[in-house]
């Protein structure tokens, strides 16, 4: 007796946010601590993830950001979708 089990792969989709860093598709206070973590130098960001974690779009990673992340997560700053540019 001989069992196959076949696997399908599915692609989803879904906008990411400004403000979702770890880009699983919601805003939370993961995300705010996350930027808190690239601020004390305890973790990095790469390129894009940068660029959706710059809340004020000043070009730079601050505490200001994750402040701004915890405004949306409370509903007081509007959720902006981010669009990559790069390719």
């Amino acid at each position: 007796l001989s069992v196959v089990i076949a696997f399908s792969c599915v692609t989803m989709s879904f906008a990411v946010y400004k403000g979702d860093v770890d880009q699983n598709g919601e805003i939370t206070a993961v995300d705010a601590r996350k930027v808190l973590k690239v601020v004390a130098g305890l973790d990095t960001l790469d390129a894009k993830k940068e660029l959706i974690a710059d809340m004020d779009c000043n070009g730079t990673i601050t505490a200001s950001d994750a402040r701004i992340i915890l405004r949306t997560v409370a509903g007081l700053s509007p959720k902006l979708e981010f669009a990559d540019t790069s390719s």
